[in-house]
């Protein structure tokens, strides 16, 4: 009898052992990725340097930031799921703000291709006249 209770003490030790290394990777298993790319409105070519911000809906708070490549594209990895505002950024284009919740099952949040306008307009003619002193 005590060799019977022996072995279930010790299965009971090895079940929290195994449960206790594979949890933290089901806590990972539920943070996501957002990813996306970015395009000029004018020329449909990527927008490079463009800086992406995720904040908190709730309180405006960073949670983390990143830059577009050479493609335009960014992604973010290990974001939980909530409540968040994403904010693109620019020198040369207008700012982009969207919020968005990520409440799904996905682990997958792709805002596709968002096209960013340029700050500046150009004009097709301009004609200077003068009068002569």
């Amino acid at each position: 009898m005590s060799s019977l209770a022996s072995e279930r003490g010790n299965m009971n030790r090895l079940l929290i052992i195994i449960v206790a290394i594979f949890l933290p990777f089901a806590a990972l298993s539920q943070q996501l990725t957002i990813r996306g790319k970015l395009l000029d409105t004018l020329r449909a070519q990527p927008v490079q340097g463009a800086t992406i911000s995720i904040l908190s809906r709730v309180d405006s708070s960073l949670i983390s930031f990143t830059m577009s490549n050479a493609k335009g594209e960014f992604a973010f990895t290990g974001i939980d799921k909530g409540s968040y505002r994403l904010l693109i950024t620019h020198v040369n284009y207008h700012h982009i703000s969207s919020y968005f919740e990520t409440t799904s099952d996905k682990l997958l949040f792709d805002f596709g291709t968002i096209s960013l306008g340029d700050k500046y307009k150009t004009m097709n003619e301009i004609v200077v006249q003068a009068e002569a002193a």
